[in-house]
């Protein structure tokens, strides 16, 4: 459940949020190709003008204060081989797909990749 009271209130993104990994070396791209598992996504909710977190919101309920999380779902995820529509070749993207926000409002996405491996 999601929001303030004991309701369904899920806003998912829609369309989903994809993140295309774009390498300038080519060299550089097949190796991840090979190791996809190692390259992660994480994406954390800021305000509008992306210079505050907005990750918590904190409010009042039954006299006491509560935190919850703003943004919910499949975070972080792993790097996919998809070919790109555009081109029709192979390429490395996160595809976020069930990712959503808790309140109304207007927010960034920052996305951070990082290669677990080391």
């Amino acid at each position: 459940m999601c929001g303030t009271k004991a309701i369904v209130d899920k806003r998912i993104l829609d369309p989903p949020l994809v993140v295309q990994m774009v390498f300038d070396d080519p060299a550089q791209e097949k190796l991840y190709f090979s190791n996809t598992n190692f390259l992660v996504c994480h994406v954390t909710l800021y305000s509008s003008n992306g210079e505050q977190v907005a990750a918590f919101i904190q409010h009042e309920k039954t006299g006491s204060k509560v935190v919850q999380k703003v943004l919910l779902g499949d975070d972080p995820v792993t790097a996919r081989i998809l070919n790109d529509p555009e081109d029709n070749k192979p390429h490395l993207f996160f595809v976020l797909s069930s990712l959503s926000i808790r309140y109304t409002g207007f927010y960034s996405l920052r996305c951070t990749v990082i290669d677990i491996q080391g």
